[in-house]
């Protein structure tokens, strides 16, 4: 289960930093898509039961460090309006990126 609130940066190569007690919980590899609600990118583990259109969800490996790079198609995302300052919060099942300014 995923609770909290994190303010972090997507550095100049795009890779996100998830905190280590964090990304330890989701293994070796995370999904990532765009969410319902404006401005936010989804975080989960690999359950594509519960993607409503598979084709626009990524699935990225967690590097070094617990390093997940964003995908070319979600940086376009309003969730990187004012720029690469995110917040990320915990939503139970799922994480959340939100922009920070």
């Amino acid at each position: 289960m995923f609770l909290g609130r994190w303010n972090t940066k997507i550095d100049e190569k795009w890779r996100l930093y998830i905190p280590t007690p964090i990304h330890k919980e989701f293994g070796k590899s995370v999904l990532l898509r765009e969410g319902e609600k404006d401005g936010c990118i989804l975080i989960q583990k690999q359950d594509f039961s519960k993607v409503a259109k598979p084709s626009q969800i990524f699935v990225e490996r967690i590097r070094n460090g617990g390093r997940v790079i964003i995908p070319n198609l979600l940086r376009n995302s309003t969730s990187f309006y004012y720029g690469k300052n995110v917040t990320i919060v915990g939503k139970g099942k799922h994480l959340e990126i939100w922009p920070r300014p």
